[in-house]
């Protein structure tokens, strides 16, 4: 999963997606309509508070690097703002109804665009999808999940237009979580010394968007112009240029002014004042993104004692911070949303009750011998590190809710924040979650449709030099999850992977592997002179449409 530091870890999957209904997202204001007659021209700037850490979405956790891909790079399919799979690179999304999924669910054909070329005027081909398939199964590259790609055996190119994928067993979520995000040029990268430093990660040129790379400014902006060569027709918008603010209440300015004409991800506390302004459209879209505090199992923590995560969850006042922080959000007792087939609705969350806290972890020998207010045990005192992305007022704010809920019960904490590449980077370049340097992390984790959780919750994805993208950052190693999780990936029947994902969550909260907090609420403020925007609860990102998008005035 892409992670979101408004924040986020994204799950890639978004299977059965045309068969939910998605009816969550409201407007405040009558901005972004389709009612007028496009105007060719103009500049759109796209305000958020993270900064890619790459362009290449296949190599980055940040929801940011797979948004602003949207831009300059297609995939063979892609989810729109109803969650639904739309074909892109692909004539049609495979199914078993036009041939495109054998019967037993282990082959899988993609028909492709004729006629398409990169930007530089090379032809795309199906050699390029194999290739693709080759970075992604490639284990010196630093891919941030290989789920699904892991189950191909082979890949036939009969002609360059016709891309047949042959899997060792059926992957339910196959054709709707692979090669979403975009393929990659082999004539670009095929020679390619280090394919996790190759400058074509920071410009995707060349690339298969509606635009191209015009610049980037670190730590201030991307430049995008219209790419007069798309096999797609020619965007709207002559530039996009995606901005970077960190701070929250400088993004409202600059919307207030019309120097950005879209907020992305504003905090729940400007949602108010957005709303008020006269030249913005306030959309608020349920999300399947849920907050969590991932409690890191790092080797000779005290977090992997069952006890101990359990008192945490039951010392920190989720309730009250979702409730003072983000009102009218609902605290999650499960990572499956209540919108999605496979939620678990008997399931609660924990209740803050201090002293249920202090028994557990007098029950766990922590105690506090020396009355400084942490306990220890075997000479070792009860002391964890919070981290966030830095500059994340509402991430600061509960952080030390946090330290102050869990000193009361005789846990020492301290908060050190990162910035979001660093918070999310790969273990062999130190990253904070990945490589374990902190115990409590707080962060988004972004899931599509389908339900699948592998790459989250199995230990073959705990993060090592071996496997430095990993995405189980809490380092969970659980026999029955990691059975239920491989399960769930190849069973075909949707009402019995929905049981499985069910007790999957049941584990996760009996066990206390992470502290849930609440499911994401997005609100984007949209200025009225933009038209078509379609805000997308997945992982796909808000600019998963470029093309569609256009200003009228100045």
């Amino acid at each position: 999963m892409p992670k979101h530091t408004a924040r986020i870890l994204v799950v890639l999957a978004f299977v059965f997606a045309a068969t939910v209904g998605w009816g969550c997202q409201k407007q405040a204001g009558t901005g972004g309509t389709t009612s007028e007659t496009p105007v060719k021209g103009g500049k759109f700037v796209y305000g958020t508070m993270e900064e890619p850490d790459t362009l290449n979405p296949y190599i980055s956790q940040l929801l940011e690097s797979v948004n602003v891909s949207n831009l300059f790079l297609d995939g063979l399919t892609r989810v729109d703002e109803k969650m639904k799979v739309i074909p892109v690179l692909a004539e049609e999304v495979p199914t078993t109804e036009n041939g495109g999924v054998s019967e037993d669910g282990k082959t899988i054909t993609y028909r492709l665009r004729k006629g398409v070329k990169w930007s530089d005027g090379k032809p795309f081909t199906s050699a390029d999808v194999a290739f693709t398939q080759s970075v992604m199964m490639n284990p010196k590259v630093n891919v941030s999940n290989r789920s699904g790609y892991d189950k191909v055996t082979k890949v036939d190119t009969p002609d360059e237009s016709t891309v047949i994928f042959h899997l060792k067993e059926p992957f339910a979520p196959f054709v709707n979580s692979c090669f979403q995000y975009g393929i990659l040029p082999k004539h670009a990268l095929e020679k390619s010394k280090d394919l996790n430093k190759d400058p074509w990660n920071r410009t995707l040129n060349p690339g298969l968007g509606p635009f191209t790379l015009k610049t980037w400014k670190q730590g201030q902006f991307i430049e995008g112009e219209r790419n007069k060569t798309y096999y797609g027709g020619q965007a709207y918008l002559d530039n996009v240029i995606v901005k970077f603010v960190t701070d929250p209440n400088a993004l409202f300015a600059q919307l207030k002014s019309g120097e950005i004409d879209w907020f992305e991800f504003a905090p729940a506390t400007l949602s108010k004042n957005i709303k008020a302004l006269p030249n913005v459209t306030l959309h608020e879209s349920d999300t399947l993104s849920f907050e969590n505090y991932s409690l890191v199992m790092k080797p000779g923590s005290p977090l992997k004692d069952v006890k101990v995560r359990q008192a945490i969850s039951h010392a920190i006042n989720v309730a009250q911070i979702v409730k003072t922080l983000y009102p009218g959000e609902t605290q999650a007792a499960t990572t499956q949303h209540p919108l999605s087939w496979a939620f678990n609705a008997d399931l609660k969350p924990y209740t803050y009750d201090p002293a249920e806290a202090k028994k557990l972890l007098d029950e766990a020998g922590w105690k506090d011998a020396n009355n400084d207010g942490i306990r220890e045990k075997g000479g070792k005192r009860l002391f964890l590190i919070i981290s966030t992305t830095a500059g994340q007022s509402d991430r600061e704010q509960k952080e030390e809710v946090i330290v102050q809920d869990l000193k009361k019960v005789g846990i020492g904490a301290e908060v050190k924040n990162y910035d979001p590449p660093t918070f999310f980077g790969a273990f062999t370049d130190g990253g904070t979650l990945t490589s374990g340097k902190c115990d409590i992390g707080i962060f988004t984790n972004v899931a599509g449709v389908d339900p699948d959780n592998w790459t989250l919750f199995n230990s073959a994805n705990i993060p090592s030099s071996t496997n430095p993208g990993g995405q189980n950052t809490g380092r969970i190693n659980d026999p029955q999850i990691n059975k239920l999780t491989s399960e769930g990936q190849v069973e075909l029947d949707q009402t019995k992977r929905a049981e499985i994902y069910k007790e999957i969550d049941k584990i996760i909260l009996e066990k206390a592997y992470t502290v849930l907090e609440r499911w994401w609420k997005n609100y984007d403020g949209v200025n009225k002179r933009v038209h078509n925007a379609k805000p997308n609860p997945t992982s796909q990102g808000n600019l998963w449409n470029p093309m569609e998008l256009w200003v009228s005035g100045k």
